[in-house]
C-alpha cells in the first residue's frame, strides 16, 4: 500500500490516460470526451495499490466537468488524486492541469470525484421484475432511430442491442458488451455501464422532455463485473425528480438473472438547456 502524505492524508499521483481511437466515438456536443463509465475504471485500477480496495463498491461519485480527448489518439496527462477518510473509505479524483491563457499559471481541474469503500452493511435492494416496469403498453424504441436522434454516438458506444422498452414506471433493455479489456477489471466492461446511461437518457427525453447527462451516483456495487463480448439486461426506475434532473436506480444482470452490478441514485441532468432538445417523436403527447 501506498504511503499517504501527513498533510491531510493526501495522496497524488500522475495517471497517464491513452486516448484509444474507439474513445473518439463518444462525443457531447460534438466534441471527443472522456466517458465517466471509462474514468470510473481508470480510477478503481489506479487506487488499488495505494488504498487496498478493489474498487468494486463506491459511493457518492460525483462527474464535475467533461474531460476533453485531445484532437489525435494518443496520452492524456492526467492526476489521480486520494484523501484518505476517518471512516476507513477514500475519495478519490481525477485532475488535469490547465494552463491560463493569459500566463504560465496553471492549475488543477477537476473531473470526476468518487469514493470507494468496503462493503455496506445489508442488502442492496433486488431489481424489479420485468413485468412490473412493463405493467401498461411500452414504448419500443429500436437501436437504429436511438442513435440516430436520441444519443448520437459513434459505432463503439452503440451497445443497445434490442428495442429499449420505456413505461412511466422505467426501463427494461438489451445491452451487448463489446469486445476489448477494460480499463479495471474488477468493474467489469465500462460500456455496459455507460449503455445503461444511454437507456436512462432516452426515458428522460421520452417522459420529461429534456436531453440528460449523469452527473453522478450516491452508490454503486459490482459483485461480478460483466464480461466482454456477452449481453446483458438493464432495469432501470425513475426516482426523484426536479427541475432539470432526474435520479434512476439501474441494475444490469446476466442471461441467468444474476445481478452483476447496482448502480442506485444515479443523476441525470440536462446541461444544455435550449441547446440540446428531444426530436418531436419520442416526447409523450400529453392527454387531457
Amino acid at each position: 500500500m501506498g504511503s499517504f502524505s501527513q498533510v491531510k492524508d493526501r495522496l497524488r499521483l500522475p495517471l497517464p490516460i491513452c486516448a484509444s481511437p474507439r474513445l473518439y466515438d463518444h462525443r457531447v456536443m460534438d466534441r471527443p470526451v472522456l466517458p465517466a463509465a471509462h474514468a470510473l475504471g481508470l480510477l478503481a485500477a489506479a487506487a488499488q495499490e495505494p488504498t487496498g480496495l478493489s474498487g468494486c463498491h463506491s459511493r457518492e461519485a460525483t462527474f464535475e466537468s467533461f474531460l476533453p480527448l485531445p484532437e489525435k489518439p494518443g496520452p492524456i496527462q492526467a492526476f489521480l488524486e486520494i484523501l484518505e477518510e476517518s471512516d476507513g473509505s477514500f475519495l478519490v479524483s481525477l485532475l488535469t492541469k490547465i494552463a491560463s491563457k493569459r500566463s504560465a499559471i496553471t492549475r488543477l481541474k477537476p473531473h470526476l470525484h468518487v469514493r470507494f469503500c468496503s462493503p455496506r452493511a445489508g442488502p442492496l435492494p433486488p431489481p424489479p421484475a420485468a413485468s412490473l416496469l412493463l405493467a401498461e403498453p411500452a414504448f419500443p424504441v429500436k437501436p437504429g432511430p436511438l442513435y440516430r436522434d436520441l444519443v448520437p454516438f459513434g459505432p463503439a458506444f452503440r451497445n443497445l442491442s434490442c428495442d429499449v422498452r420505456l413505461t412511466p414506471a422505467g426501463v427494461a433493455a438489451v445491452i451487448t458488451a463489446p469486445p476489448g479489456p477494460p480499463a479495471c477489471p474488477a468493474l467489469g466492461c465500462p460500456f455496459v455501464f455507460d449503455a445503461a446511461l444511454h437507456a436512462v437518457n432516452v426515458w428522460t427525453q421520452r417522459y420529461r422532455g429534456m436531453v440528460t447527462f449523469p452527473v453522478g451516483y450516491a452508490q454503486r456495487c459490482v459483485p461480478e463485473p460483466t464480461r466482454e463480448g456477452e449481453e446483458y439486461v438493464c432495469r432501470a426506475v425513475p426516482l426523484a425528480a426536479s427541475a432539470g434532473t432526474q435520479s434512476f436506480d439501474i441494475w444490469l444482470l446476466d442471461r441467468e438473472d444474476r445481478v452483476r452490478e447496482t448502480v442506485l441514485g444515479v443523476e441525470m441532468r440536462e446541461l444544455f438547456p435550449g441547446l440540446l432538445q428531444p426530436p418531436a417523436w419520442i416526447v409523450e403527447k400529453k392527454t387531457g
